[in-house]
């Protein structure tokens, strides 16, 4: 099992946003380029239209790109190379302590969790994921 610190969890959530990782779903650390976003158009990956990826995401080509999931993915993954997927809602699911976001304490690294979506709370009201790459304050509704 992956184990990556609190302190490598925010250092690897900073150099996202330093490098300006795109945000693409389904993006788990790829390069983003127009075939990777074409063979992802005629896929249907995570139920978006060819448009989405051909078309919106398009500012992303020549970037590496994360989801939410994608982006906690790759952090454990920069500690272990054989870590495997998850969605927002499994890594919800194996947490073992749960709470609602009234109640998180000013405590870098807890996960931030609404249905289908996945973030890292980083301190000072601020959590990491929601628009990956930067860092914006956590109104609800997200919860522990």
């Amino acid at each position: 099992m992956s184990i990556v610190t609190v302190k490598e969890l925010v250092a690897f959530l900073e150099l996202a946003e330093a490098e300006k990782w795109g945000y693409v779903y389904s993006g788990q650390g790829n390069l983003y380029l127009p075939q990777l976003a074409e063979k992802w158009a005629e896929e249907g990956r995570a139920g978006k239209s060819a448009s989405y990826y051909l078309e919106d995401c398009k500012k992303w080509f020549n970037t590496k790109v994360v989801d939410c999931s994608g982006l906690l993915v790759e952090a454990f993954r920069s500690k272990d190379a054989e870590y495997v997927d998850r969605s927002a809602n499994t890594f919800r699911a194996q947490a073992v302590e749960r709470g609602s976001l009234q109640e998180i304490p000013n405590m870098s690294g807890l996960g931030v969790w609404r249905s289908g979506h996945i973030g890292v709370y980083i301190g000072s009201g601020m959590v990491s994921g929601r628009v990956v790459a930067t860092t914006t304050p956590s109104p609800p509704p997200f919860s522990g």
